[in-house]
């Protein structure tokens, strides 16, 4: 055990640097993806024991007296979200729409509801709200309801709404006249509440009831990912050394105990 216990701190290290690893570069990925949420890990003791002087030996009954701890390498825990808000960028489409402060958007999708702080919205075919993935956007009571942006008299793609504006609470109007309602929906501790969706970067699934939320819409306006590219690749160029650094350690390890069992052949 002792002899490998560098190997296994090493070994260790190296797994949760690549792990940590893959996940910046997931984040760098969706740097221009609108509403995305970064995803963090940490790097804590896998295991630490105490070190204790024992007067007399290891036959001697008392624990000794503790001099330090010890580590059997780390462990990356998590993952977990950053759920900071993103820069605004101003694209004056009519359907592109950002929360300001706590809030979500809900969507229908084919697995049941899910929120997403992506305001990239269209319209289908049916003059619905949809988002960029065709989903259903749903409106305050999130009852499987949609959103009717309707077209203008003649129903075809290239047909016009009109004046289509929505107000700070979610209220879409149409030439005037209310039209339907965007919902957005809040969580008191967003880390504990949403669960990512394993099928889509951006969208999570609730782990427990939502709240009103306190966040403003704004139209013509997508939130962007909240990744910070410098602090991305600065932090990627550090867990690259700090695997290649693992790894030399191994490498030594492997080629001290290598040598042990080689000299101890010959005695």
């Amino acid at each position: 055990m002792t002899l490998n216990r560098g190997m296994y701190a090493a070994a260790s290290a190296m797994n949760a640097n690549l792990y940590r690893q893959e996940l910046l570069s997931h984040n760098l990925a969706n740097l221009t993806t609108a509403g995305f949420k970064q995803i963090n890990t940490s790097l804590d003791d896998f295991v630490s024991l105490n070190i204790n002087n024992i007067e007399g030996g290891s036959r001697s009954a008392s624990p000794g007296k503790q001099v330090g701890k010890g580590g059997l390498g780390v462990i990356a825990t998590g993952p977990y979200t950053d759920f900071g808000e993103g820069s605004l960028r101003e694209t004056e489409q009519p359907f592109d729409f950002s929360i300001s402060g706590n809030g979500f958007f809900a969507v229908q999708t084919p697995d049941g509801v899910r929120y997403t702080r992506d305001g990239r919205f269209t319209r289908d075919l049916n003059g619905h709200l949809v988002t960029a993935d065709g989903f259903r956007v749903l409106d305050e009571k999130s009852e499987n309801a949609i959103v009717p942006v309707p077209y203008a008299i003649g129903g075809g793609m290239g047909d016009t709404v009109g004046n289509v504006t929505v107000t700070t609470e979610g209220r879409i109007i149409i030439n005037g006249k209310p039209a339907g309602m965007i919902g957005m929906f809040g969580f008191d501790n967003p880390n504990e509440d949403l669960v990512r969706d394993d099928n889509s970067p951006n969208l999570f699934i609730q782990n427990k009831e939502a709240v009103k939320a306190n966040g403003r819409l704004r139209q013509g306006y997508l939130e962007m990912a909240n990744v910070d590219p410098v602090a991305t690749f600065t932090a990627m160029t550090t867990t690259a050394r700090a695997y290649e650094a693992a790894q030399r350690v191994l490498q030594m390890e492997d080629q001290v105990a290598g040598r042990a069992v080689n000299d101890l052949g010959r005695v």
